[in-house]
C-alpha cells in the first residue's frame, strides 16, 4: 500500500506539472493595445491677436491647411481644423488663460488622426510657435521660405 501511494505521488509530481505547462502554453495571451500618445503640447509667450495668421502660416509649412477658427464665447480658445496633403485631418487648439495685454502665455495642442503622428503634430506646433515668435511685438514680419 505504501509503495502504491508513493508511485501515485511520483506520478502526480511528473504528470501534473506537464499538464499544467501544456495548458498554459496553449492558451494565447491577451495583448493590450499600445497606449495612445498624448497630444503634442507647447506653451509660448506671444501676442494673442496674431494667433490666426500664425496658425495659417505654420500649418502651411507643415503641408496642412487650416480652416477658420471656432472661437469660444469668452474668446480665450481657438479651435482650428487641419487637413494634411495626405488627406488626414486633425485639430489644433490655441488657448490662453487670461484676457489681458499682449504678450501672454499661449498653449498650443495638436492631434492628427485617424492614426496619431507625433512627429507631424510636433512639426505643426513648432512651425506655429516659430511664427508666433516672429510676430511678437510687431505688426508684421516676413515669412521665411
Amino acid at each position: 500500500m505504501m509503495l502504491r501511494n508513493s508511485c501515485l505521488f511520483a506520478l502526480c509530481l511528473v504528470i501534473l506539472p506537464t499538464m499544467l505547462g501544456a495548458c498554459t502554453t496553449s492558451t494565447p495571451r491577451l495583448r493590450r493595445p499600445p497606449p495612445t500618445p498624448a497630444p503634442s503640447v507647447a506653451s509660448i509667450l506671444a501676442d494673442w491677436v496674431t494667433i490666426t495668421s500664425a496658425v495659417e502660416v505654420g500649418a502651411a509649412k507643415s503641408e496642412c491647411v487650416a480652416a477658420p477658427p471656432q472661437i469660444s464665447p469668452d474668446g480665450l480658445q481657438h479651435r482650428y481644423r487641419l487637413k494634411h496633403v495626405s488627406g488626414r485631418t486633425g485639430v489644433l487648439l490655441a488657448r490662453t488663460a487670461v484676457d489681458g495685454p499682449d504678450p501672454r502665455t499661449i498653449e498650443l495642442s495638436c492631434e492628427m488622426g485617424p492614426l496619431r503622428d507625433p512627429a507631424l503634430e510636433a512639426d505643426i506646433i513648432a512651425n506655429v510657435s516659430h511664427r508666433l515668435q516672429q510676430l511678437r511685438g510687431v505688426g508684421f514680419a516676413p515669412i521665411d521660405p
